[in-house]
C-alpha cells in the first residue's frame, strides 16, 4: 500500500526520518522498479484534492522509476481526473526528449470504452508495442495516444468543467445514512 499524496524516494536506500516522504512509499519503490504491471484501482478520485495539491508528485516519480515495458492500468468511478493525469505524462514524455540519451522513453496512454479505465505504457522506443492500426493514427502529430483517445481527452475536460461549476455552486456531498435491517 502507498500514500499516492506524497512523493516517491528517488533512490534506495533513503533515510525517510524527517522528511515529506511516506515511508510506506519508501517500501513500495522496489516492487515499482520490479513490476511488469502497475494496477492503481479507486483511489484517485477520492484523493483528488491532495493529488492536485502535490502536483502529483507519486505518479510523476512512479512513471520515473518504473522499468520499460511496463503496463500501468488506473481505474475510476469517473474519468474527470484523466486530463490532469495526460497533461503529466506528456510533460514526461516532454522531459525525456529533452534529456540527452541513446533512447528515447515514451507513455504511450490509451482509454477503455467508457473512460473509466486508462491504459498507459512506458517504452524506451515509441514504437514498442504499437499495433499498426493504432501506430498509423498515433504517427499524425506525437505518440502520445491515438486520435480517438484525445477526443476522449476532451470529453473528460468537460466532465471535469461539470463537477467544478456543481462544487463551486454549493453542492456538498451527502452523509451517508445508516441504513437500518427491517425486521418482518
Amino acid at each position: 500500500k502507498c500514500d499516492i499524496t506524497k512523493p516517491l524516494p528517488q533512490t534506495l536506500p533513503l533515510d525517510v526520518n524527517g522528511s515529506t516522504m511516506s515511508s510506506t512509499n519508501a517500501a513500495c519503490l522496489s516492487q515499482i522498479q520490479q513490476a511488469n504491471l502497475i494496477i492503481c484501482q479507486y483511489c484517485v478520485a477520492e484523493n483528488a484534492k491532495l493529488l492536485l495539491q502535490s502536483d502529483y508528485v507519486f505518479f510523476e516519480h512512479m512513471m520515473q522509476q518504473a522499468a520499460d515495458g511496463t503496463l500501468f492500468v488506473f481505474t475510476e468511478t469517473t474519468p474527470r481526473l484523466w486530463p490532469d493525469f495526460c497533461d503529466l505524462f506528456q510533460r514526461y514524455n516532454n522531459s525525456c526528449d529533452q534529456e540527452t540519451t541513446a533512447t528515447s522513453c515514451s507513455l504511450q496512454v490509451s482509454f477503455n470504452q467508457n473512460g473509466k479505465q486508462m491504459f498507459v505504457i512506458k517504452s524506451s522506443s515509441c514504437t514498442t508495442n504499437i499495433n499498426q492500426h493504432v501506430a498509423d493514427d498515433l504517427a499524425a502529430e506525437s505518440l502520445f495516444m491515438t486520435l480517438q483517445d484525445a477526443a476522449m481527452v476532451e470529453r473528460f475536460v468537460d466532465i471535469a468543467g461539470c463537477h467544478q461549476r456543481k462544487i463551486q455552486s454549493g453542492w456538498t456531498r451527502q452523509t451517508q445514512t445508516r441504513r437500518r435491517a427491517r425486521l418482518h
